[in-house]
């Protein structure tokens, strides 16, 4: 339990901190921290045949997309998290 709430954490920590330093940063620098860590899902879903938010044409659409994206970030940092703490956990117990 306590590792799952680590990986939720983790995850979410690695979402804000990439929000917050693409923020922070002058847009021709931020760019490719953005297209790489937060916008990935943008790039990938569309292909899938799934969130096309490119057609998005209200803003209250383009907010959802946002939102969807970043939720998947969230997941997928936090799957990423959980998978390199229980394969050094295991790693560890078996030395």
């Amino acid at each position: 339990m306590r590792l799952l709430l680590l990986s939720i954490v983790g995850g979410i920590a690695i979402t804000l901190t990439t929000l917050i330093v693409g923020g922070l940063l002058p847009y021709d620098r931020a760019a490719p921290i953005r297209a790489t860590f937060l916008y990935w899902p943008m790039f990938v879903l569309p292909k899938l045949g799934t969130f096309d938010c490119g057609n998005a044409d209200l803003i209250p659409d383009k907010l959802t997309c946002i939102g969807i994206y970043l939720a998947i970030d969230a997941l997928a940092y936090s799957s990423t998290v959980y998978a390199i703490l229980s394969w050094r956990r295991k790693g560890m117990h078996s030395a």
